[in-house]
């Protein structure tokens, strides 16, 4: 990417101004970041309005171009559905007295509520990013910048974010007098704010400058991660709760489009099922073959009158009379083969996650997969609902 680029004049977005039909306006110069997001929308909406989704205009009628992500995410889901041969109507924020569910799926075996979270570690780190291209680009300097551990750490509660980013915007400005009202005769230069340290390598002979290196030296564990995902999960349960009476009837899918790489549809299985226990003891050599087994099935018999002993295993049995055999095997929610789930996830254990009729993952890319919940309010049969939807 040039170093030139960090301010692109606007294209022609034709099928997004269809969308915003005239009733907001698109920022007159975007950031590369913002150029390829906008483009991308505009591609999404195009493909929709191709393939027959309704509610576009509706959803796009308080269009706020600062939140362009979460409208991506919509449409990517939305494309999901199309793709399947579904009906997707995009629902606006007023479609019910509260709130509302971003989008109503029809299929060929009933309707189904969609309500879309985008996830991402690191909005405020990008909007930073952002605003210190726009900075530099206006000065004749290449700069490094290095960010401290307080910058770098993913806040995925709102209030953290927006007080991290409270935190953040002294620093840019800081960096920005430094800028307006120093000249840099001997170079290289360096500089400290609050949360980033910078050194100016040199003068570009373009006269426009560039952010060369932004870097960071904070890690983050995949259970912090979880951890968001579980309180972004409650959240979206808890607003089926707000729908009227008879709406609530409706299953609900929550679909979670989401660019951080720590997290895996492996891994998001464990957190909503449970994670997996593979009992094989008596392996040692020396013990002759047919004891060894005699001990293992010992053991694996009361492994199973504990897992049944316990109170929840009548809604395993529920959920299995319900038609759901086959994916709680699968899940080892019923244990077989010598392997159980030893501790039970989301679906099995949250009770505001009985309001979630299941989760779609997707990345911004578009592959997805689905995660019925056996254990729901709806009391829906695995098929044929979920092996078409």
């Amino acid at each position: 990417m040039g170093k030139n680029c960090f301010m692109i004049e606007i294209p022609v977005y034709s099928d997004l101004l269809w969308a915003i039909n005239g009733t907001r306006t698109l920022p007159p110069n975007l950031t590369c970041r913002e150029y390829a997001i906008f483009s991308f929308i505009n591609e999404k909406i195009n493909l929709l309005r191709c393939s027959g989704c309704q509610g576009i205009q509706d959803k796009f009628k308080k269009f706020d171009h600062d939140k362009a992500t979460t409208y991506l995410a919509e449409l990517i889901v939305a494309e999901y559905f199309l793709n399947r041969g579904h009906r997707v109507t995009l629902l606006g924020s007023n479609c019910f007295s509260r709130e509302s569910p971003d989008m109503l799926v029809k299929t060929s075996d009933g309707e189904i509520f969609v309500e879309v979270a985008y996830m991402s570690s690191s909005d405020p780190i990008s909007i930073l990013f952002d605003n210190l291209r726009k900075i530099t680009e206006r000065y004749p300097y290449v700069v490094n910048f290095s960010f401290n551990n307080n910058v770098s750490m993913p806040h995925h509660d709102w209030n953290a974010r927006n007080q991290q980013m409270n935190n953040l915007n002294p620093s840019v400005k800081q960096f920005e007098t430094a800028l307006e009202h120093n000249n840099f005769g001997t170079l290289p230069h360096h500089g400290e704010t609050a949360s980033f340290s910078y050194d100016i390598i040199e003068r570009d002979p373009s006269g426009k400058g560039c952010p060369l290196i932004l870097t960071s030296s904070c890690s983050t564990s995949l259970n912090f991660s979880w951890a968001y995902l579980t309180l972004r999960l409650q959240k979206k349960a808890k607003k089926r709760l707000t729908f009227p009476a008879n709406k609530q009837k409706i299953p609900y899918l929550v679909a979670l489009v989401c660019d951080e790489p720590g997290i895996s549809s492996g891994e998001l299985g464990y957190l909503l099922f449970g994670s997996t226990t593979h009992y094989d003891c008596f392996s040692f050599p020396s013990i002759p073959v047919e004891v060894r087994e005699k001990q293992k099935n010992k053991r694996w018999n009361e492994i199973l009158t504990e897992l049944s002993a316990r109170s929840t295993w009548a809604e395993i049995q529920c959920a299995r009379e319900n038609g759901w055999e086959d994916l709680l095997a699968r899940k080892y929610l019923l244990p077989h083969d010598y392997c159980y789930v030893d501790k039970p996830g989301l679906f099995f254990t949250d009770s505001l996650l009985s309001q979630v009729s299941g989760l779609l993952f997707c990345r911004c890319s578009g592959n997805c997969e689905l995660f019925p919940n056996p254990f729901s309010i709806d009391k829906m049969e695995y098929q044929p609902f979920w092996e078409n939807l």
